[in-house]
Formats: C-alpha cells, structure tokens, sequence
C-alpha cells in the first residue's frame, strides 16, 4: 500500500491515521521533509511493520459453494460450504460463528442434516434429499443477521432406475401372435420417477 496518510500535529506529536481492508504484514515507512528540503528522509526505526488482523464477520460477504450447493441426487449424501469474511472480503481465520441453516421446498423441509465447523472460517454441511420432484433453497442466516442471508438454489434429480420400485402395465389384454403395448414406469428407490434415459 503506497500513499499519504492523514497527520495532525500538536506540541510536536504527530497522530497519523490509515486504514487498510486486506489482512496481512505491512511495511510502514515514514518520512519527514525537513523545512527548505526537498528530499525526504525516512524517521529512525522506519520502516515499521504493521500487522492487519482479519476482523470480525460481515454477514453479507457470506459465500455458499460446492457441488451440493446447487444440485442434489436423491438418496445420496451431498455437502456444500459456507465461507464466511470480514467487510473487507478477508477469510475468517476461525470458526466459533453461529449458522442458522434452513433447506426447503414447497413441500418439504430437510431436518437431518450435519454442520462441521473445520475453525477456518468454513463450514461443511452434508444433508440429503429423497425427493427429486421439486427444487430447494438453502437459506444461510450468520450469527442472527437476518437482513444478510444469503441463498443457494439446488436442483434435485432421481437416482438410477430401481428395479422392485418400478412398474410394468399393459395397455391390453394380451394376445397370441400379435404385438402388444405396454408401460413401463422406471422409479428410483425413492419413488421419484425417472425422466431422463
């Protein structure tokens, strides 16, 4: 970070305020003009190193992401995370935040579902749906921030073809020597039909 910062001097103290929005170790370097010079010359002990601490949550900085976030198989385990940062878009460096987390659908809401805070600023939560017929939306509320949830749409699909959840019917009576029609209605294990071949 270059440039100049704000000073105020009294009886011969100067305050200088900064502001820095990405965390890490800075170098400070403070330099003085003396009158009737034009050449700058650093102060004793400059430069100084500054370290810049990741700060606390901003709940609008929330990230959903992973595969899970944003489709689901039925029947199968699926995980998403949620990163969480500070206002200045910096990683959290531990866990500790509370997460109220909701996954719904019209008609259903998904109850058994596991958070593992990894103390890094994330979060994994695996869950599972059984039912492909509608979609579902995460809803992602940090420490009771209500106003800053962030959401994530899961498109859920049926699992493969599921032999004794599955249907055969005839259309008619079955006759020698001619050709017959009949319906076959493949479900997975989870009675979602199957709609792709």
């Amino acid at each position: 970070m270059t440039g100049t910062a704000t000073a105020s001097a009294t009886a011969g103290e100067w305050d200088i305020a900064y502001t820095l929005t990405v965390a890490g170790t800075y170098a400070l370097t403070i330099e003085l003009t003396p009158s009737g010079s034009s050449v700058a010359e650093e102060i004793f002990g400059s430069p100084f190193a500054v370290i810049c601490s990741v700060s606390t949550t901003e709940p609008a900085n929330t990230v959903i992401s992973g595969t899970g976030a944003t489709a689901a198989t039925a029947g199968e385990i699926e995980s998403f995370t949620v990163t969480l940062y500070d206002s200045g878009n910096n990683q959290r460096d531990s866990g500790g935040d509370s997460l109220g987390i909701t996954i719904t659908s019209t008609s259903y809401t998904i109850t058994d579902f596991e958070t593992f805070d990894n103390d890094d600023g994330t979060y994994t939560i695996n869950y599972k749906v059984t039912d492909a017929s509608e979609d579902y939306t995460i809803d992602v509320v940090v420490n009771g921030d209500v106003a800053n949830n962030q959401q994530s749409i899961i498109l859920a699909s049926e699992n493969v073809p599921h032999a004794s959840s599955s249907l055969i019917t005839l259309t008619s009576p079955g006759t020698i020597d001619t050709a017959e029609s009949l319906t076959l209605q493949l479900n997975d294990a989870y009675g979602n039909d199957i709609t792709t071949t």
